[in-house]
């Protein structure tokens, strides 16, 4: 209901307490408050992420113009007059589509054509006309055309067949009381470059989170498919996590990791190691910033040493796996990520033949904890001293 209230035409009245989700209906003739009522944060948490954004974007909605409302057909000659279908334009053409299931039931159909309204003609008498659903959304019929719509509800993307929405109407699937806004309507044409309709028989009419991320996935499938075979190759026997992350950077090496949209491929290939949900992204973003590191830099930033610790923060791939933030002005390292490159750090030594000292790692992670994993408390480890200036212990 507050959907539709966001997006038909007007001006949509709120009642006090509706987005609190307060039971007491009062006026101005009360003073305060009779119930004593808490927030119902779930109600208000829906309000902030769906209906408030739509509500800053009044303006595709509010005119009337081009404002239709369409029949919902589930059959020759049926209209389901529990389904609300209607379309609009805003200022700067912005398209937009709603469908709304004024009914607790499940209902497939099709909005083909227009209600009725009014239209002035040209010898100045009003005429009763329809228009189709292709017209109102100002879609044009053509091989290889296509609309991309993003439901504001969900946040996911669809892609639709611009000739087929012409000729058979825009088909719905919809449960009780489901609500779809779709908005940030685009065409777009096949090409070389961006073969949507292969996409779209992937995608066989189901929604994804980003359409063009999608496109892109396809397109680079060929080379997700090398990267996956030789990850699992490389992988094949790791015995610990950090040796699985060690030898997944030694693929991704060289590589443009971001252009070829590679971190998903990583994940997958982690997650079916064994690697556990809530350290998959850690995983990947260390493995890349491992992966980052140029040859020339590995000697001073894969080692132990305090100079090394410093420039880990100076190397913004390291940094990103580190996953460094900032709260109130303080840089913070996440210690789950400052555990896991240590452990990956040793093991990357360990397999070029260099020694790793468990009392370093332990000293490192003491270090961070005692330094509130501020990344300054890190900056601050003084450089250790070669051990012909280390005073010897006495012995006892």
């Amino acid at each position: 209901v507050a959907a539709r209230l966001a997006t038909l035409p007007g001006l949509p009245m709120l009642g006090h307490g509706q987005v609190e989700g307060y039971r007491e209906q009062y006026g101005m003739e009360f003073r305060r408050a009779r119930l004593q009522e808490a927030v119902d944060t779930g109600l208000l948490g829906h309000h902030e992420r769906t209906i408030f954004p739509l509500l800053h974007r009044r303006a595709e909605f509010a005119g009337s113009d081009e404002f239709r409302l369409y029949d919902f057909e589930t059959g020759p000659h049926q209209v389901n007059e529990d389904v609300f279908v209607y379309s609009n334009r805003g200022p700067h053409g912005e398209r937009s589509l709603v469908l709304f299931h004024n009914r607790y039931a499940q209902v497939h159909g099709r909005a083909r054509r227009s209600s009725a309204y009014a239209e002035r003609g040209v010898d100045g008498d009003k005429h009763l006309v329809q228009v189709s659903i292709g017209d109102g959304l100002g879609l044009l019929a053509g091989l290889g055309r296509w609309l991309i719509l993003r439901d504001a509800m969900s946040g996911l993307e669809e892609l639709r067949s611009t000739t087929t929405i012409i000729e058979h109407g825009f088909a719905a699937d919809l449960g009780g009381y489901a609500c779809r806004v779709y908005v940030d309507l685009r065409d777009v044409q096949d090409s070389s470059e961006a073969p949507w309709s292969r996409l779209a028989e992937r995608l066989a009419g189901g929604a994804v989170p980003n359409i063009t991320d999608a496109l892109a996935d396809l397109v680079l499938e060929p080379d997700h498919e090398r990267v996956r075979a030789a990850l699992l190759t490389a992988v094949a026997g790791a015995p610990t996590p950090a040796a699985w992350i060690v030898a997944t950077a030694g693929v991704l090496a060289g590589l443009d990791v971001d252009g070829l949209r590679l971190a998903g491929v990583v994940r997958a290939v982690l997650a079916d190691g064994g690697f556990a949900e809530a350290q998959l992204d850690r995983a990947v973003g260390i493995a890349v910033a491992l992966a980052s590191v140029p040859a020339s830099a590995r000697p001073n930033l894969i080692a132990l040493d305090d100079a090394a610790v410093r420039g880990w923060f100076a190397d913004r791939g390291i940094r990103a796996g580190l996953r460094v933030n900032t709260w109130e002005g303080v840089e913070y390292v996440e210690g789950e990520a400052w555990l896991l490159w240590l452990d990956v750090v040793a093991q990357a030594i360990s397999e070029v033949g260099g020694k790793v000292s468990p009392t370093r790692l332990r000293a490192l992670s003491r270090a961070a904890a005692a330094a509130g994993y501020r990344v300054e408390g890190l900056l601050a480890l003084p450089a250790r001293r070669p051990a012909a200036q280390r005073k010897p212990r006495p012995r006892r």
